[in-house]
């Protein structure tokens, strides 16, 4: 935090300078400033399906701070607050994922089909996120096994994308349990959909690469 430039970081409104207050909010005890705190810092940095300078920085803040003992603080207290039904630990990463997704490998497959092979050259902050996949799905990983299923759910759809990356292939079908569950026990379709296409899409890769393997 304190070693980033944050003035100096674009952002699709401006600059970052604002941002390390937001931050810093996140880990208030109160669930009502930290909801407050989630708008400030993290809509700042998402805009238009696009990965801007801040966004790498604020990203792995966040990955930092998932076991904060904070993000779960006082949550219980305002269940009653439509508001506020969402956790923290989940609103961090949900948007986790759909950074990752915004990041992932389909949305440069398409850049290169308009843009030619150079697409990620001429998108460092997207190249940016994508080498740090590793350190943010180790972050994100022990929450798939969380007592929550709201946060179950949301640390597979991020984990989904960020096991594209080269270094954490051994993980891709270690998640296939996690969707299952999640398809026989979750209707929210935003969470459902991601993880049934990414079931679908590890099936057809197997029996590709089965098909290969045959003499």
């Amino acid at each position: 935090m304190d070693g980033t430039d944050w003035a100096s970081l674009a952002t699709p409104y401006g600059t970052g300078e604002s941002l390390p207050a937001a931050l810093r909010r996140l880990l208030d005890l109160d669930p009502a400033v930290r909801a407050a705190a989630a708008r400030d810092a993290l809509d700042a940095v998402t805009h238009q399906n696009s990965i801007y300078e801040a966004t790498v920085p604020v990203a792995l803040y966040v990955a930092a701070i998932l076991n904060h003992p904070a993000t779960a603080a006082g949550e219980h207290a305002h269940e009653a607050d439509l508001q506020l039904r969402h956790p923290t630990l989940e609103t961090l990463l949900d948007w986790i994922g759909y950074t990752a997704y915004d990041a992932d490998d389909e949305r440069v497959a398409k850049g290169e089909r308009h843009f030619g092979e150079g697409f990620l050259d001429a998108c460092p902050d997207m190249r940016a996120f994508r080498d740090l996949r590793p350190v943010i799905y180790s972050a994100v990983q022990p929450f798939l096994t969380n007592d929550n299923a709201k946060v179950r759910n949301a640390a597979l759809v991020a984990a989904i994308p960020l096991t594209e990356h080269h270094a954490l292939t051994g993980h891709r079908n270690q998640l296939a349990d996690h969707a299952h569950r999640l398809l026989s026990t979750c209707t929210d379709r935003y969470k459902r959909d991601p993880v049934l296409e990414s079931l679908i899409h590890t099936r057809v890769s197997a029996r590709a690469t089965e098909r290969g393997s045959r003499p």
